[in-house]
């Protein structure tokens, strides 16, 4: 369910067609935590699901990105650049 956009407008009564993936985290904002959260796409989620196994970030990618055979020219600049978001976010931390 999207509960992310649930309001008194917006109450569906039956479920979407596509799951909502949403990353709940924290982040600091003028000394105090705030609680925000990001809807992730399919893939993005599997990245992240494999961050934990995966000997490095961009492999991680490539696994996911396979059976979209997606160049790795692209792939590479992908990764790249939603790494640095994440990071620039607070979400994830660079060893």
């Amino acid at each position: 369910w999207p509960v992310h956009q649930l309001s008194p407008e917006f109450q569906p009564s039956s479920p979407p067609d596509t799951a909502t993936t949403l990353l709940v985290y924290r982040r600091e904002e003028a000394d105090e935590d705030v609680i925000d959260f990001m809807a992730l796409t399919p893939m993005l989620y599997q990245v992240l699901t494999l961050l934990e196994t995966a000997p490095t970030a961009y492999a991680a990618f490539e696994e996911v990105a396979r059976p979209y055979q997606m160049p790795s020219v692209q792939l590479q600049a992908f990764a790249q650049q939603t790494i640095r978001d994440l990071i620039n976010q607070g979400i994830l931390r660079s060893a």
